[in-house]
């Protein structure tokens, strides 16, 4: 028992001796372990708040860069004369910085523009100096308060983070083409054909024509003075001479270009001499007459398809030949009663003379007497029904285009309206802009351009490519290509070498009667805006300029004509909206779209009243982009 109590007591007393030894080191532990513990969890921390600064900038980055868009899309006057609209480009990039899970009232945000005063140098660098084009620069300094999580803990809330971005909304420059044929008129109020449109003229109330030029004006105040530039160009029988049509900078200017839009006083086709109207050839036999009509509805006058009032009297069957009238009637009516030729419909033919305007009766009377002459004369001298535009001092009235463009019954040369736009832009297109077309018609095709209107037609073609001759096809549908089909086939070419031809067309240069109007119009769509072909040879050394072409169809633009196996107009219109979405034939966004429906850069409306709507959303889709 003794030595138990031994060992016991030696065991305590050494156990004693350890723990007071060891007491030091172990505190020091501790205190190491604490600080080391506090480091870890200080670091940690700091790991936290910097990811979460870091996720905070990058949103900040990415909302700045939107918002700076935002503000540069409403980079547009709200009417000539006034001045940009800060708060509401403001108000915009707020919108946006809230969207993205940003709160504003955290945030400074300024608003610079190129007319600030004391804007920061590096951006003021960027801002064009006259006589320089200025840009519509938009620039955004956002400063937002971070909050922080762990460093609260010792007193620190947040941290200032900073970004900026400068947007540019792109100078515009706009040419809009508009149809101003007789048919923009056929929604007036009492319309009734034969129309004369001088009163609705007058009064500007020739609908659609009203409608589209309200339209256009509401588009043209979505641009900013000073930035876009805007051409106005009409087309009927032709399109005014390029070099007349200028691309305005001043945008009351161009709506005052909108605003002297007439539609075009066709003459009455009811007035044409009836004998000279109905007088058909039935060439195969059948009795079926209309494969001939038996007058030149692009010149009445002028019955051998020259271009010219100098006809004899044979109907073009032999020129040589003069013309007999043996009975007064025959001489009075200027009609050949012996001139029948084998298959012709009629007893006689129309005996022409070129020193008399006798393609019309304009008294109605039923015959030609020189009182219509005299008639044709006063028409001519007032055909704008506006203002003279023929000298009827000399007899006939001299005057500054053709006889041709005044007196033909049609009046719609869909393919000079195409390549008059396309040459203004191309000619005055500003290099740092978007080239930016709007073509708004009913698609009807039933002239082409001439050799008088521009020398890309050659001087045998002097009334364009309606030049068949008495019978053929072209003159047996009033000019109007009833063959094409929502294919386009077959397309005709007459480029030379063939080699250069669109895909899948067929070349006319042995036989030009083939190439119509309508094919004439497509191959301005192609001049306007295609840059891209299966074909290399088609677009190689042509200039690769890019025109978006945002085409509108109005009225009967998806209707049916009679012998037609579709809308031919719509798919005209619809053609020259995928060529001009991407310079492409290829990937048509109207592909499979039953007619009548907006697509692409397609629209479609049935009346001129929902025109505005349709230029308010052309407006919206004119892009802006990030410079910095």
């Amino acid at each position: 028992m003794p030595i138990l109590l031994c060992r016991f007591r030696l065991f305590n007393r050494i156990q004693r001796r350890l723990l007071h030894k060891s007491s030091p080191g172990r505190g020091q532990v501790i205190v190491i372990f604490a600080v080391t513990l506090l480091a870890m969890i200080f670091f940690t921390g700091l790991a936290i708040d910097a990811g979460s600064l870091y996720v905070t900038y990058s949103q900040l980055r990415r909302s700045v860069d939107a918002a700076a868009v935002a503000a540069a899309n409403d980079y547009k006057a709200e009417g000539v004369g006034t001045t940009l609209n800060r708060p509401r480009m403001t108000k915009a990039a707020l919108e946006v910085l809230k969207l993205h899970g940003l709160n504003a009232s955290t945030m400074n945000l300024v608003l610079h523009l190129c007319d600030d005063a004391n804007n920061p140098p590096e951006f003021q660098a960027q801002c064009p100096v006259p006589p320089d084009s200025p840009r519509k620069l938009v620039r955004i300094d956002a400063t937002l308060k971070a909050p922080l999580y762990f460093l609260s803990l010792i007193g620190f809330r947040d941290v200032p983070l900073q970004a900026h971005t400068v947007a540019e909304a792109a100078p515009i420059d706009l040419v809009i083409v508009i149809d101003t044929s007789e048919s923009m008129a056929n929604e007036t109020a009492g319309y009734t054909f034969p129309f004369d449109p001088y009163t609705c003229n007058q009064d500007d109330s020739c609908e659609p024509l009203h409608k589209a030029k309200v339209a256009a004006k509401g588009l043209i105040d979505t641009m900013y003075d000073g930035y876009d530039h805007v051409a106005v160009v009409n087309f009927d029988v032709t399109a005014p001479d390029v070099a007349t049509v200028p691309m305005r900078d001043s945008l009351q200017d161009a709506k005052n270009d909108v605003d002297a839009l007439k539609v075009h006083n066709d003459p009455p086709s009811t007035l044409i001499r009836s004998k000279w109207y109905s007088v058909h050839k039935d060439f195969d036999g059948d009795g079926d007459i209309d494969e001939g009509i038996g007058f030149n509805p692009v010149y009445p006058e002028d019955s051998s398809g020259d271009g010219l009032d100098n006809d004899d009297g044979t109907f073009g069957t032999n020129p040589s030949a003069a013309c007999s009238m043996s009975t007064a009637a025959d001489i009075n009516d200027r009609w050949d009663s012996s001139g029948t030729s084998a298959g012709w419909t009629e007893t006689g033919i129309p005996c022409d003379d070129e020193s008399k305007f006798d393609s019309y009766d304009w008294d109605n009377d039923g015959v030609y007497t020189d009182a219509d002459d005299t008639l044709t004369d006063a028409y001519l001298t007032n055909s704008a029904q506006v203002s003279p535009v023929c000298d009827g001092s000399t007899d006939p009235p001299t005057c500054p285009q053709p006889y041709w463009t005044y007196l033909t019954p049609n009046s719609t040369c869909t393919g000079c309206g195409l390549r008059v736009g396309a040459q203004v832009l191309k000619n005055n297109g500003r290099a740092n802009a978007v080239w930016v077309m709007v073509f708004l018609s009913d698609g009807l095709v039933n002239l082409s351009d001439t050799h008088s209107s521009t020398s890309m037609i050659g001087a045998d073609f002097p009334l364009g490519y309606c030049t068949g001759g008495l019978g053929s096809f072209n003159w047996a549908t009033d000019c109007v290509d009833i063959r094409k089909d929502d294919t386009l086939n077959p397309r005709y070419c007459l480029d030379n070498p063939a080699t250069t031809c669109p895909p899948g067309s067929i070349s006319a240069l042995a036989d030009p009667t083939l190439y119509s109007v309508y094919d004439y119009a497509l191959d301005m769509v192609d001049y306007a805006a295609l840059t891209k072909s299966d074909n290399g040879a088609e677009v190689a050394g042509e200039p690769q300029t890019k025109i978006a072409i945002y085409a509108i169809g109005l009225g009967g633009a998806g209707d049916i004509p009679a012998g037609a196996s579709g809308p031919i107009g719509e798919y005209l219109l619809r053609y020259a909206a995928s060529v001009g979405d991407d310079g492409s034939r290829a990937n048509d966004p109207c592909a499979g779209v039953p007619t009548k429906t907006n697509c692409g850069q397609y629209y479609y409306t049935s009346t001129g009243t929902g025109l505005g709507e349709i230029f308010n959303d052309i407006s919206t889709r004119i892009y802006s982009r990030l410079t910095q």
